[in-house]
């Protein structure tokens, strides 16, 4: 995973604090369940719950450092 470390090491911050917008479409009016694999700061499902009223928010992040921050702001976050 070292390699991998590295590719994301060189990102952004913004790569994980950003909010994917454009995935709106894809999103049922009624989803009150939604999980997100790759969640990285959790921002994106931060997002759709004060525009869907969404009612549980649970992400998936690789790295623990999004992880953690991710922790804070949804429901449940799996770290790995």
């Amino acid at each position: 995973m070292t390699s991998l470390n590295r590719y994301y090491e060189e990102k952004e911050q913004k790569y994980f604090s950003a909010s994917r917008t454009n995935i709106l479409p894809l999103i049922p009016d009624k989803a009150e369940k939604v999980l997100e694999i790759g969640c990285g700061h959790g921002a994106t499902l931060q997002w759709l719950k004060a525009i869907r009223d969404c009612k549980k928010l649970v992400g998936v992040e690789l790295f623990p450092e999004a992880a953690a921050i991710a922790s804070e702001r949804l429901d449940i976050v799996i770290q790995g």
